[in-house]
């Protein structure tokens, strides 16, 4: 729903996703069972709720929406809430931000979409290795981790720049004391623990 800003009074209401009974049973499966293994993650870590937010996004006058409780991905007219397009090929996508001409998602690749019309300008994905965490847009610049390394992707073309960002090492980090003391002293040597062998990390 759009309110106003000034007023707080609602300007437009629109339902998004299709009605159970249209929806692919394969589709509700799926995003039935994430939501389930969301809620059995013990214990739970608000750090991880943090690192896809799905934040809907605005581009050339349209919404796109990617809700985690619908099975489809689609795009609303701003000033009438008028939805022009859904797609149920982006479900399991994750809206990650806007250009000034396309809205990028990710999933097992990168896919970047014509607001307008919903369908795909460009995808990515790694020629080795897996995507293996939140990609991050930051204007036309968009740097995605994966297992092999940190790719930077120029958002409107989906060309690979050649001057990537190097990559953290975070466990050479820790063997040095001076480092994991200053991580263990402030609480959170924790969150590069691995959970299937407690005490090592």
């Amino acid at each position: 729903f759009c309110i106003g800003r000034f007023d707080g009074k609602i300007r437009w209401f629109t339902p998004i996703g299709p009605p159970p009974e249209q929806a692919d049973p394969k589709l509700v499966d799926w995003k039935r069972a994430q939501r389930q293994r969301e809620m059995d993650a013990t214990p739970p870590d608000p750090r991880l709720s943090e690192r896809f937010s799905n934040t809907p996004a605005v581009c050339k006058g349209f919404l796109v929406v990617a809700a985690n409780d619908v099975v489809n991905v689609c795009g609303l007219e701003c000033v009438s809430g008028k939805k022009i397009w859904e797609n149920a090929d982006l479900a399991e996508e994750t809206i990650v931000g806007a250009t000034d001409s396309l809205v990028v998602l990710q999933g097992a690749v990168i896919t970047a979409i014509d607001p307008a019309s919903g369908k795909p300008a460009w995808t990515w994905k790694p020629k080795v290795g897996a995507i293996t965490g939140p990609a991050v847009l930051r204007g036309t610049s968009l740097v995605v981790p994966t297992t092999a390394a940190l790719v930077s992707i120029d958002a409107n073309t989906g060309a690979v720049l050649k001057d990537s960002p190097p990559v953290f090492n975070m466990r050479q980090f820790l063997t040095h004391d001076a480092a994991r003391k200053a991580v263990e002293a402030v609480g959170d040597i924790s969150a590069f623990a691995n959970p299937g062998a407690p005490g090592k990390h």
